[in-house]
């Protein structure tokens, strides 16, 4: 992994991100955000506390052991969610949704979801599936800092469901259409077909789910 092996091409799957500025100054600072992560809950723990130990709880908790959370829940997405759980939809994998896991990663839990439509800024598409990297987008789009979020229609889910097991993605060209109450337009992306090359930069409609969301 470190070697760069097995590693998704950026260039296929995230143009738009490589074609933005602040991401591209965000990626090449990393390790300055990783400091500054750990700097921050020192110094909070020092001033509230006034005393070396408390600043060094403080980046225990604040900064270490909460990397350590992050970082496990994000593994477990790649791991429980494809042993545990339940396929809703059928998928060319074993992919599947945990509902105990969904609230600790935001929502990513609803793996199965999100492996039968990937270009969904939801991972919950029912009710009932929490999603809070989900309502966050929302919330993003109502003030205007997100746009042309792609969401999937209750026809094309019901659509997926009845496909058989290992069913293909919708053809080529096809439209995911959808729209919700309150938001300003509909969204909609146009999938390629596969093995085509993706859109070109600041084209394509699920840009918003790729910052969003974790593979």
């Amino acid at each position: 992994m470190l070697r760069g092996i097995d590693r998704a091409n950026p260039e296929r799957y995230a143009k738009d991100l490589l074609a933005d500025p602040v991401l591209r100054t965000v990626d090449r600072t990393f390790f300055l955000w990783v400091a500054l992560g750990l700097a921050f809950p020192f110094a909070l723990g020092l001033a509230l506390t006034g005393s070396l130990l408390g600043g060094l709880t403080g980046m225990l908790w604040g900064g270490a052991v909460r990397i350590l959370f992050l970082h496990q829940a994000t593994f477990s997405i790649n791991s429980l969610c494809h042993f545990f759980g339940r396929r809703r939809f059928p998928t060319h994998d074993e992919s599947r949704n945990l509902a105990w896991l969904a609230l600790p990663t935001f929502g990513e839990a609803w793996h199965n979801n999100h492996h039968a439509f990937p270009t969904s800024a939801h991972h919950g598409l029912t009710r009932w599936q929490l999603d809070p990297g989900g309502w966050l987008i929302d919330g993003l789009e109502r003030v205007g800092l997100a746009w042309d979020v792609v969401r999937i229609a209750a026809g094309t889910q019901r659509a997926k469901l009845a496909s058989p097991a290992g069913g293909s993605s919708p053809a080529p060209g096809r439209v995911l259409q959808g729209a919700s109450r309150g938001v300003r337009r509909k969204s909609a992306v146009r999938l390629p077909a596969r093995g085509s090359p993706a859109p070109a930069s600041g084209g394509s409609p699920s840009a918003c789910s790729i910052v969003a969301r974790t593979p």
